[in-house]
């Protein structure tokens, strides 16, 4: 008899093009040092929220990372947008989760992760 497996994900999400600015909303999320205004960094978080994976639709993982978000205060309420780095049998992670060419990306506690897109799906984090 063969039995389908379930597996429960922790998302990890990624923050679409942040731009660098004086808005106070931002302000609730961390900015790396060294950047100079207009410079665009993203970010990533590992969220506390899991769900099955099990669904064939991107949008639910997208959902379950912008709730996630909305939940610590770093999402509608700032009008900023999360993706999950999350892949389905038809939407692969890289493209789910857009990183910049040359856009930074971050963890919350403003690690270095990657330096753009290249870096970000080579394999090896920075951090």
């Amino acid at each position: 008899m063969f039995r389908m497996r379930r597996a429960s994900a922790t998302l990890s999400v990624l923050i679409l093009w942040l731009p660098l600015s004086g808005d106070a909303a931002l302000a609730q999320l961390p900015i790396p040092a060294g950047l100079d205004p207009g410079d665009k960094y993203q970010l990533v978080f590992n969220s506390s929220i899991s769900t099955w994976a099990t669904s064939t639709s991107i949008d639910v993982y997208n959902g379950v990372a912008q709730a996630a978000a909305d939940a610590a205060g770093i999402g509608a309420t700032v009008d900023v947008g999360w993706s999950a780095i999350a892949s389905t049998s038809t939407v692969d992670a890289k493209t789910n989760a857009v990183v910049g060419t040359n856009a930074p990306v971050y963890n919350m506690k403003l690690d270095l992760l990657a330096t753009g897109f290249s870096d970000m799906w080579d394999g090896s984090l920075s951090a």
